[in-house]
């Protein structure tokens, strides 16, 4: 699959949680959620990857992105 770049994370704030997904697993990226209605995801590494989108997910809406 070839990589479509994404230059600002920001672009899926406002979409529901599996649009979001959907979105950037289409661009080529991984996606990683960290934080989904309040709770916290149990294992998160501080790993740096280009090709990830980390989403922050409230009431099924990513209220936050950032590549890494």
């Amino acid at each position: 699959m070839s990589i479509i770049r994404i230059e600002d994370p920001k672009v899926f704030i406002g979409l529901s949680a599996d649009a979001a997904r959907k979105e950037v697993l289409d661009h080529g990226y991984d996606v990683r959620v960290i934080r989904q209605d309040s709770r916290q995801g149990a294992l998160i590494k501080f790993d740096y990857d280009p090709l990830r989108i980390t989403l922050f997910i409230e009431k099924d809406q990513v209220v936050d992105a950032t590549i890494g």
